[in-house]
């Protein structure tokens, strides 16, 4: 950032945020890390679109596989974790 305002770079996209994050996630430090920097909150929405079919049952099995093998639980991307609050 210190070299992109030496090329007197007016406008950082920091790509996303979470309006109303959780209390003590490590969200909200990075939502409060970026509001520092002045930037201007816009609230937007949220979508999913299955593109393709294939991918999309891949993908979950892949996930299935690893909740299986590692015993671990995939918690979704942002989308499925904002609808699941």
């Amino acid at each position: 950032m210190v070299e992109m305002k030496a090329r007197n770079i007016k406008c950082f996209d920091f790509v996303g945020a979470r309006i109303n994050p959780s209390k003590g996630s490590k969200y909200e430090g990075i939502q409060r890390f970026k509001s520092r920097s002045g930037a201007n909150l816009q609230k937007g929405h949220l979508f999913k679109v299955i593109l393709s079919p294939k991918y999309y049952l891949i993908n979950n099995m892949t996930k299935i596989y690893g909740l299986i093998k590692y015993k671990k639980k995939y918690n979704g991307d942002m989308i499925d974790q904002e609808t699941r609050k």
